[in-house]
C-alpha cells in the first residue's frame, strides 16, 4: 500500500505563501492609514478571506505586491 497523500489545493498553497510573504508589510501599511490595530487586523483578514473565496483573482498576477496594495 502506498502512503496516504492528502489532496493539495494549489490555490490555497499560493494564498498561504502570499500571506506569509506580504501580510507583515500590508499590516504596517494599513496600520499607518487606520491607526488602529484591531481595524487593521479586520482589514487584512477581510482581504485574505475574499481572496480565499475567489482564488481566480490571483490568476495571472505577476507582481503580487502592487496588486495587494491597490
Amino acid at each position: 500500500m502506498g502512503e496516504f497523500q492528502p489532496e493539495v489545493n494549489p490555490a490555497r498553497h499560493t494564498l498561504s505563501r502570499v500571506y506569509d510573504e506580504h501580510a507583515p508589510s500590508l499590516f504596517r501599511f494599513v496600520l499607518s492609514v487606520t491607526r488602529c490595530e484591531s481595524v487593521t487586523e479586520d482589514v487584512i483578514q477581510e482581504l485574505f478571506c475574499r481572496l480565499a473565496a475567489r482564488p481566480h483573482l490571483l490568476e495571472g498576477v505577476s507582481d503580487m505586491r502592487p496588486y495587494l496594495f491597490r
